[in-house]
């Protein structure tokens, strides 16, 4: 158990970055033309279910400040 209980240690966003361009660099010997998903406008999901599905989520308006959370996200 951490010094705070059940909250795991907290990683720096460098950290994180430094981390996350190793893992790139390894995908990207396995598949040299690895793309990032790059989302334009304001529009996350294009088809049907996708809006359906981002519709859904937003009536759970108890997790209203996780969905804003989430979106930052992307």
């Amino acid at each position: 158990m951490g010094r705070f209980g059940d909250y795991p240690e907290y990683v720096p966003v460098s950290v994180k970055k430094e981390k996350a361009q190793r893992q790139i660099e390894k995908l990207r010997k396995k598949n040299p033309n690895l793309a990032p998903i790059v989302i334009e406008g304001r529009t996350i999901a294009r088809t049907w279910w996708g809006k359906a599905w981002n519709q859904n989520l937003e009536l759970y308006a108890d997790y209203s400040n996780r969905l804003a959370r989430g979106r930052s996200y992307i």
